[in-house]
């Protein structure tokens, strides 16, 4: 049965297929109709493909790709008929001075995890050096703009409004094109805040 068929307005799944210039292609699937294998991201490339999932990460190689050298000592964890590369962040060290990696809580360090931590992070400090700035040098706008200019270049990595905006664009006009049914062309204009 086709969801519009049922009273529904809205797909309970979904599949996107955006293309960048130079040939790379993201294939996007969506579905709410069932819960099988959470969520993840898989990057494929020509001598293989790295599975991110939660705050962990596996790289599978393709049988005839060049070894590296150092995969041979890695941990590999197997998922149904395949063999993934754990890819962990100081493995290399960890494993040097007979350590193991720290399993981590599921859930705790996700993207958006991190995301608004940073926020919190930035935003603490922006409204310090704000009260600051301000007690110690009255309301000048202009200093106080070039002040937090310099104070941005501090800030702690995060995206900005420019990252919002694209974001935003892209799941429009992503959502345009599934609920039409046809390809959307995306404009550089789109794109471009007045």
């Amino acid at each position: 049965m086709k969801w519009s068929e049922d009273g529904r307005n809205v797909p309970d799944t979904i599949q996107a297929v955006i293309e960048y210039p130079g040939g790379v292609r993201l294939l996007y699937d969506c579905t709410l109709a069932n819960s099988f294998d959470a969520d993840y991201e898989v990057l494929f490339g020509s001598d293989g493909a790295i599975m991110l999932r939660q705050n962990k990460a596996w790289m599978f190689k393709e049988v005839d790709s060049p070894l590296l050298g150092w995969e041979v000592y890695a941990q590999k964890d197997t998922f149904y008929k395949e063999t993934g590369i754990a890819l962990v962040a100081n493995a290399t060290k960890l494993s040097a001075q007979g350590d193991k990696p720290a399993e981590e809580a599921p859930f705790t360090n996700t993207p958006l995890h991190h995301a608004l931590e940073t926020f919190i992070a930035n935003s603490g400090t922006v409204g310090a050096a704000v009260d600051d700035f301000t007690a110690n040098f009255g309301e000048d706008a202009k200093a106080l703009k070039e002040y937090l200019a310099k104070l941005a270049k501090d800030a702690l990595p995060a995206a900005g409004y420019q990252d919002g905006y694209d974001a935003t664009v892209i799941a429009l006009k992503s959502n345009e094109a599934i609920t039409k049914g046809e390809k959307v062309t995306f404009q550089k204009e789109w794109f471009e805040l007045s």
